[in-house]
């Protein structure tokens, strides 16, 4: 049975969090479906002791001059009352 797209959002959220998706159905106006049961994972979790230093900012220089700094501006941002 295909379900239309809210409708099959909240089924989803339904077998991973149950009281997640009986509140997102009841602010969309959607039955509940409490009777849905959580998924089993399917997969073993792995954890690996060993990090990579290359994407950590630890142990580099703090130095203003080795930064970049990067500024967003857009017509009306930063008016007062408008």
């Amino acid at each position: 049975m295909e379900l239309p797209g809210r409708e099959k959002i909240a089924d989803h959220l339904a077998h991973v969090d149950q009281e997640l998706a009986a509140a997102i159905a009841a602010g969309l106006g959607l039955p509940n479906r409490r009777g849905a049961r959580a998924a089993e994972p399917t997969a073993r979790v792995v954890s690996h002791d060993r990090s990579s230093p290359a994407p950590s900012m630890a142990g580099q220089s703090r130095s203003a001059a080795t930064r970049v700094i990067v500024v967003l501006a857009a017509d009306g941002i930063g008016r007062r009352g408008g």
